[in-house]
């Protein structure tokens, strides 16, 4: 009985369109750059707050490099706005914050915004120091292609600096 059971869960996930985590999400992984995290008791504090950030399924916080590793829940996007302030709450500051975004390139005027996979939500793609990354991205505007980019939030203008791009 438990063997039919499996082939009939896999075909019925199927048939609702559930794709992989790189299919669904939006904001897949965050890196915050702490200060002041210096022990196992600073990164269990970190940790407790940073689980109260929306769409976070999984948490690894590394002592050494002063860093959170953010993942989200299959489906779901990470709340990025909430992090600085998760990470304020346990007492500590955050510097920067690396995101993984799944979605599409679009021209808006003179500049390029990434459509985020499944949501309204539209991250302005500000301009990088590499050329050939930005030639790449604006080459893709319009395309509809799916296209995962890594880069530095800006949290001022809910903004992305792109630092690579692969598609999916």
């Amino acid at each position: 009985m438990g063997i039919r059971i499996l082939p009939l869960a896999l075909l019925t996930a199927a048939s609702f369109g559930v794709a992989p985590l790189a299919a669904q999400g939006q904001i897949v992984r965050a890196i915050a750059s702490i200060d002041g995290i210096t022990c196992p008791f600073c990164a269990f504090g970190a940790e407790k707050q940073l689980k109260q950030v929306g769409g976070v399924q999984r948490i690894a916080v590394d002592v050494d490099k002063g860093t959170a590793t953010l993942v989200a829940r299959a489906g779901q996007s990470i709340e990025v706005g909430q992090i600085p302030g998760a990470v304020k709450a346990a007492g500590f500051t955050a510097r920067e914050v690396r995101i993984v975004a799944i979605g599409t390139v679009i021209a808006e005027g003179q500049g390029l915004r990434l459509q985020l996979q499944g949501q309204p939500r539209r991250l302005t793609l500000r301009p990088s120091r590499d050329e050939a990354l930005m030639a790449k991205l604006r080459a893709a505007s319009g395309q509809r292609t799916l296209l995962e980019v890594t880069g530095v939030w800006n949290e001022g203008g809910d903004a992305l600096i792109p630092e690579a791009v692969k598609g999916l």
